[in-house]
């Protein structure tokens, strides 16, 4: 992204960057003028679903027929755990929330002190030598670099992990399962439609339903099958994954 240089590729659409260099200029350099021609255009806006003689003409997407999915950054993928459980607290501003060293020897948010388990990411206090482990798995910036003017997305098993195993996964599912269930007036079905609704932002399938019914009915306490349904949501495309 900052290599502009020899190392660079060339521009796919010149006349597109031609366009917007002139517009921006002639609207006095306005950065808000730009960020809306941008995100208003058809381009930006677009599914993020295949079409088959497409992807046979362009497979790589250089021509920019669709979007291609891409993971959340850390901490959207943490406030919006923390937002679909009900849990986030949106205080804006105040003072940094102290993390502390887990059990493990992983940062985590320090419950003791302050509200940082249920602030957004934004005012964790995070130094160069302390990253909240869950934010450092899912690649958060590095403040051991002087610049990092891309972000990193990898994906690899210790993500798996801290979906399965970090303490605020653990903490956000429970809270949600028990807001469904109290929701839904302790109708199960309707507490996974309304656990997949609040989450994808659509209903839920058949395949789901059918998934989250075996899920609940295999636990002695159905309310913890719920949670593990959930944990399940959680670690799928369709949350960590902008569609």
């Amino acid at each position: 992204m900052d290599d502009f240089g020899t190392q660079g590729s060339l521009p796919t659409h010149p006349e597109l960057l031609d366009y917007l260099t002139v517009s921006f200029e002639e609207h006095n350099w306005d950065l808000k003028w730009l960020t809306k021609e941008i995100m208003m255009s058809q381009v930006y806006r677009q599914s993020s679903a295949e079409v088959a003689e497409y992807a046979t003409a362009d497979p790589s997407d250089k021509l920019l027929w669709r979007k291609a999915p891409v993971r959340l950054e850390a901490e959207t993928i943490r406030d919006s755990m923390l937002k679909v459980s009900g849990l986030l607290n949106d205080k804006m501003f105040g003072k940094p929330e102290p993390i502390k060293r887990g059990p493990d020897g992983q940062w985590l948010e320090d419950g003791n002190q302050g509200s940082g388990q249920v602030r957004r990411s934004l005012y964790l206090a995070q130094t160069r030598t302390r990253s909240v482990a869950f934010l450092k798995v899912f690649d958060c910036p590095d403040m051991t670099s002087d610049h990092q003017p891309e972000r990193f997305r990898a994906a690899l098993p210790t993500q798996s992990l801290a979906l399965l195993n970090n303490p605020l996964v653990l903490r956000t599912t429970k809270a949600f399962a028990e807001r469904v269930v109290e929701e839904s007036k302790g109708n199960y079905d309707a507490a996974v439609g309304l656990a997949v609704q609040e989450a994808y932002n659509r209903p839920a399938t058949a395949k789901e339903q059918e998934i989250a019914r075996r899920a609940i009915g295999a636990e002695a306490n159905p309310q913890e099958g719920l949670r593990l349904f959930i944990q399940a949501i959680f670690g799928a495309n369709d949350f960590l994954y902008s569609h």
